[in-house]
């Protein structure tokens, strides 16, 4: 179970079955967008994988030439397709991923015990709780 999950879980259980209820609903969107930037994360880290593969075999197919006209090979070129390929899926990744998010919820248990919670995200990750 995740931080966010344990947290509403947690948190829930301090008020009456409807308040916490509400409280659990609320912060929905909040575990909706982390597990969005658990996905966005996850395919990050697969595609990024291919590409260094995918730079390692270009890489090894690559003489070192000190002078004159470099002329790629068939497969050189199907490298270098993908690795561009590769690089647009990740830059794709990263640009899903990469906007702070800032989710507030108001618990009102009674309106002596009016509770805000906020979730802030950046970079793909959760980076406090207030």
């Amino acid at each position: 179970m995740s931080t966010l999950s344990n947290f509403i879980s947690t948190e829930r259980k301090k008020y009456t079955t409807e308040d916490g209820n509400l409280f659990a609903s609320s912060l929905g969107e909040a575990r909706r967008y982390y597990n969005f930037l658990v996905i966005i994360t996850d395919r990050y880290k697969k595609t990024s994988k291919k590409m260094v593969s995918n730079s390692n075999k270009s890489r090894e197919l690559t003489p070192t030439q000190t002078s004159g006209p470099f002329i790629m090979t068939d497969e050189q070129i199907r490298l270098s397709d993908e690795w561009s390929r590769y690089n647009t899926l990740i830059h794709l990744e990263i640009e899903s991923g990469v906007s702070d998010y800032v989710i507030r919820a108001t618990c009102n248990p009674s309106a002596a015990d009016e509770k805000e919670i906020t979730a802030r995200y950046a970079g793909g990750r959760i980076t406090s709780w207030d």
